[in-house]
């Protein structure tokens, strides 16, 4: 929703990752009732790891979307080094480590998916939640440091 409120234009790849989100919340909805630590089904742990790693992607997609349609703005700060320039340059490192933080995220709840086996006690889903406090922190501390990302 932060993304949405700073950096979205309405067109059609826009549209698109909404409902992609959409779908992820329609996902999440399905599968969780299914959720239970006591009683670990594969197939749901699966399932659930998948919807988050496609809750991942599409963050980073829309990161590079709102990096590629202000390419212009970013301008070249080899020419023109001064304060406004910097921070322009600055500006797409904080982009591009959105990006690779999300994409770095889903690739590890992907490798989760394929871990998961039919025992009970799996200690896998832990990773769950120390990849999103640890992602969470990343997160925070790029929007707090580059100012174009900040809140």
């Amino acid at each position: 929703m932060l993304l949405d409120a700073r950096f979205v234009v309405d067109s059609i790849a826009e549209r698109t990752l909404r409902a992609i989100h959409l779908g992820v919340m329609v996902g999440m909805a399905v599968t969780a009732p299914q959720y239970s630590p006591a009683e670990q089904v594969k197939e749901t742990f699966q399932a659930l790891s998948i919807i988050l790693m496609v809750s991942r992607l599409t963050p980073a997609a829309q990161y590079g979307l709102a990096m590629y349609q202000r390419r212009d703005s970013f301008g070249p700060s080899v020419r023109y080094f001064t304060k406004q320039a910097v921070e322009r340059d600055t500006s797409r490192i904080g982009f591009i480590m959105m990006c690779a933080t999300y994409t770095a995220v889903a690739v590890v709840y992907l490798g989760i998916a394929f871990y998961y086996s039919d025992s009970n006690n799996s200690l896998v889903r832990v990773i769950w939640y120390v990849v999103g406090s640890v992602e969470a922190c990343i997160i925070f501390a790029i929007s707090f440091w580059f100012t174009a990302l900040g809140f």
